[in-house]
């Protein structure tokens, strides 16, 4: 099926994206949203509209994660051949359209859990796992988010992950 229909994030998404602290003691790692935070965080800023609606890149990059539209079409490509690997709860409303990149927030993350999940497969199943990702996982996927998919072997995506890693530590309870 070329359209992939999104339905509205459901409560699945809502484990995937969060967790509660309270109860996890801090050695077990980063959720995924702690990890998502602080990329967007890095991408556009900690402002009241969260990056939405910013454009970067020269125009070539949309919204809070600034999402590229090659990235964006990798993402769609990864739902579209594997649909059985993306959770029920984890589809959101409309059809796929680069330019909801740049207003619509769960959007974003979406495109962004499933560019992990297509370019970080080890580290995502490990997620899946253990439902933290260790320090290490973290900077395999923020380097493939800056760099593509072989982003985390490139020496200009280092600068990127220490940024994202001092918001990640900063940011981590």
């Amino acid at each position: 099926m070329k359209t992939i229909i999104f339905i509205s994030i459901a409560v699945l998404a809502l484990s995937l994206f969060s967790s509660s602290k309270d109860d996890t003691p801090e050695t077990l790692g980063y959720d995924f949203q702690e990890l998502t935070d602080a990329i967007q965080e890095v991408e556009t800023g900690s402002g009241p509209n969260g990056g939405i609606g910013v454009i970067g890149d020269n125009g070539r990059a949309l919204g809070p994660l600034q999402i590229h539209k090659i990235y964006h079409k990798d993402c769609i490509e990864y739902a579209e051949k594997n649909p059985k690997d993306i959770p029920f709860g984890l589809i959101i409303g409309g059809k796929p359209n680069y330019r909801r990149c740049l207003d619509e927030l769960h959007y974003s993350q979406f495109m962004f859990w499933l560019y992990a999940k297509r370019y970080s497969r080890t580290e995502m199943a490990n997620l899946d796992k253990n439902k933290y990702l260790t320090l290490s996982e973290c900077e395999t996927i923020a380097r493939k988010h800056n760099g593509g998919p072989k982003g985390d072997t490139k020496k200009a995506t280092v600068k990127y992950w220490n940024k994202v890693k001092k918001v990640l530590e900063s940011n981590h309870d």
